[in-house]
């Protein structure tokens, strides 16, 4: 077996991969475009380091779309970043979904999560879980502080 595995996720665009991945670098803390491979003076695939992840984006035409199937989930340490992401997304061409999760104008989808969400639905009571997820049924955005009442039963 090899020892030196590297594992990318690669996501499919019809065109913008480019310009996509220069945003999404800008967008979220930590991220850096790391290469360009370009076909005929064109970019085909453009990587980038997404806090850490690496993510390529290709170019390869209009035969496959983004769907809901997979996502991107942005997991924030505090509402003002997530907030700040929620904002971006969608001021961009980008389109609210429900229960936290987005498209942004590529159609790429997007979960944007406080981490004080995992932490609550991670809890060992089932109550508490279930009001929280019931509350965030509702939500577009996820508003923390209505979650955090849902959970704590007020």
């Amino acid at each position: 077996m090899g020892t030196n595995i590297k594992v990318q996720t690669c996501l499919w665009f019809d065109t913008g991969a480019e310009v996509a991945a220069e945003f999404y670098a800008g967008l979220i803390k930590n991220s850096k475009v790391t290469e360009t491979i370009k076909q005929n003076g064109k970019p085909l695939t453009v990587t980038l380091n997404l806090a850490g992840h690496e993510v390529m984006l290709l170019n390869g035409g209009p035969m496959f779309k983004q769907t809901e199937a997979a996502s991107i989930m942005a997991i924030c340490d505090d509402n003002a970043d997530a907030d700040r992401l929620w904002k971006a997304f969608i001021e961009n061409g980008g389109t609210e979904s429900h229960c936290g999760w987005l498209k942004d104008r590529w159609n790429v989808s997007w979960q944007i999560v406080p981490a004080a969400f995992i932490k609550m639905a991670s809890d060992k009571n089932p109550e508490k879980v279930a009001r929280m997820m019931e509350a965030m049924m509702s939500m577009k955005q996820l508003d923390i502080v209505k979650l955090q009442k849902a959970f704590d039963g007020k």
